[in-house]
């Protein structure tokens, strides 16, 4: 998590993305792969998801001089059925792989009206809501979910063996604002417990179960996160674990692979569909009956206390426009710890640009 920073502290976003770019190039990563990796990090830290940001990148740095991200890796379609692909990502970088994915299945949606990708071997693909976005401007609704490591509970357990399994869905609008929906499955992101850990802090009741499944306000005593939602939660994380690491032929349940262990490929499981608005409805009518539904929405009665009524999407809309202009707040320590990485890779730092 990023610390509280002031303007002072603010980054031009493109200065961020060349130092990113800089950065994967001296671990071996192709032009292709540095511009892509940087894009999708950059955007994160514009709209405001700061955890799947800049604040990555030594932890990608590092696998990929482990092996566990394998740098100039091409993706290869080894099952293809026209709609539907299936994807190796040959432990490439997880950004790279998924864009790669993505776009084909916009192809092929436009040919075919819908499609889907199921990719294999991947790794970390960061914010999921960068690929569910990229169909909105073919007019079409995109769809992304990725596996990850185990760390929640099936209900009524006291071991992790599923992963938060986070999805997104992009759903286009006309003179409004996309609808955005990107979220995972646990109840808290696992960064606030370790945030909790450092501060020495209790957490809430509801956050994370204890090694005997029991709820716990101690964050060093965490083995488990729970899922939101409770066993609807829970059946919902059960049901995506399947889609998106089952389904895909990726690793799943207490399988997965612990980040933090360079040496090894993560072998994520993700899953992509996009769906062709005029397929079903001509798309100037689809844009006026999501229109009439924002509408009716937007000038319903907020509850007491309320600012007013807010839609997924619309607090990175504004971050994106804000950041853009006045450029991304980076902490005092998270400019030092890229400053490192600058001198440990040889590369021109984050301040050079």
């Amino acid at each position: 998590m990023l610390d509280r920073v002031d303007a002072a502290t603010r980054v031009p976003a493109e200065r961020i993305r060349e130092f990113c770019e800089r950065a994967l190039a001296a671990v071996g990563a192709t032009a292709e792969e540095a511009s892509a990796v940087a894009r999708i990090l950059v955007d994160a830290d514009l709209r405001g998801i700061d955890t799947h940001g800049v604040v990555r990148l030594p932890l990608y740095v590092a696998r990929a001089r482990g092996g566990g991200i394998q740098p100039g890796s091409q993706i290869e379609i080894i099952t293809d059925h026209g709609q539907i692909v299936v994807i190796d990502g040959r432990a490439g970088f997880g950004h790279f792989v998924a864009a790669k994915a993505m776009s084909v299945v916009l192809e092929r949606a436009a040919r075919y009206g819908m499609a889907a990708a199921a990719v294999r071997n991947s790794n970390h693909l960061g914010a999921l809501s960068y690929y569910s976005r990229m169909a909105l401007d073919r007019s079409a609704i995109g769809i992304a979910v990725s596996g990850a490591g185990p760390n929640i509970a099936p209900w009524g357990g006291a071991e992790a063996v599923l992963a938060t399994n986070p999805w997104s869905i992009a759903l286009p609008a006309g003179r409004h604002g996309p609808i955005v929906v990107d979220v995972s499955n646990g109840a808290v992101l696992s960064g606030k417990i370790k945030e909790a850990l450092d501060r020495s802090e209790k957490i809430p009741l509801g956050w994370g179960l204890d090694g005997e499944g029991r709820p716990t306000e101690d964050p060093r005593a965490v083995k488990s996160m729970m899922p939101f939602g409770g066993a609807k939660g829970a059946a919902l994380t059960l049901a995506l674990e399947i889609l998106t690491s089952v389904l895909t032929g990726g690793i799943y349940g207490k399988n997965g692979v612990d980040p933090g262990k360079t040496d090894r490929a993560q072998g994520l499981g993700h899953l992509f569909i996009v769906l062709q608005i005029d397929r079903f409805l001509p798309v100037d009518e689809y844009e006026a009956r999501v229109d009439d539904l924002i509408d009716m929405l937007k000038t319903s009665r907020p509850k007491s206390g309320s600012s007013g009524i807010r839609l997924p999407g619309e607090r990175g809309a504004l971050t994106f426009a804000e950041r853009s202009r006045e450029g991304v707040p980076l902490s005092t320590a998270r400019r030092h710890e890229l400053d490192a990485l600058a001198h440990d890779l040889r590369v021109a730092p984050l301040d050079s640009g």
